[in-house]
């Protein structure tokens, strides 16, 4: 769900090295600059440990689910530029967070019906109020479950998508072969990340481990679960889809 957004914050709010002038207007020194630096650091890692976009809890959890919904637009917008949309779709959203990928997704499939499915509790909350007209016209319903427990019948949906979330699925093979059963023949399965790129500090960023996929692994693991085929595309900003098809 929130892989670039902690570094921009500190990018925009905090006072960086260069910006920085002593009371004799001297620059800042090396050693000064490496000490904000590393409180910078540390300042991230504890943010992203009281953040966890893995699980979102409590009142820290709604205001970062709130932000994705922002922050993850562009990347929404670019992704669902590639998809097929046709009116009456049935979509399950995997991991649907603060719901506006529901949101949209009604919007783009007319008369579609749009579930949503999340582990975290907060999530489901968040999700419901932005969605609750479509949950009351009975085109929408969010409900608590994970990737490897929904209760879905085969060959259900026409699509499902995965937001910003495959990063903290425990077993992507299982899961994504979970996914197929679900889909209808053709169906398409449409994963989304900000990044294709990982990092060293990956599995210990948050509070929940998480894995950052290349474009060729996250193919190899559409393979693996039995996807007919599958296509990835490369974004501005280092965006990432990986579409397979049933």
């Amino acid at each position: 769900m929130m892989y670039n957004e902690v570094r921009e914050q500190f990018s925009t709010s905090c006072l960086w090295p260069f910006s920085y002038h002593g009371s004799r207007g001297d620059i800042m020194s090396e050693e000064l600059k490496e000490e904000l630096d590393q409180t910078i650091d540390e300042d991230q890692v504890a943010q992203n440990k009281t953040e966890d976009p893995g699980d979102p809890e409590g009142e820290v959890g709604e205001k970062m689910l709130l932000r994705m919904n922002d922050h993850h637009k562009e990347l929404r917008d670019w992704g669902f530029s590639f998809i097929n949309w046709v009116p009456g779709m049935e979509i399950l959203d995997i991991g649907c967070g603060g719901g506006a990928a529901i949101s949209e997704m009604l919007k783009l499939s007319e008369g579609s019906i749009v579930k949503g499915i999340d582990k975290s509790y907060k999530s489901i909350e968040v999700s419901v109020r932005q969605n609750a007209q479509a949950i009351a016209y009975e085109r929408c319903s969010v409900k608590q479950y994970d990737v490897m427990d929904m209760p879905y019948i085969d060959n259900a949906y026409d699509l499902v998508t995965a937001i910003e979330t495959v990063y903290f699925w425990e077993d992507p093979v299982i899961a994504f072969q979970h996914v197929r059963k679900v889909l209808k023949p053709g169906g398409s399965f449409a994963v989304l990340a900000e990044t294709g790129t990982p990092s060293p500090d990956d599995a210990t960023k948050f509070n929940t481990p998480m894995k950052v996929y290349t474009a060729s692994e996250l193919e190899e693991i559409m393979k693996k679960a039995g996807f007919s085929s599958c296509v990835s595309r490369h974004g501005d900003n280092d965006y990432l889809m990986v579409e397979g098809i049933k």
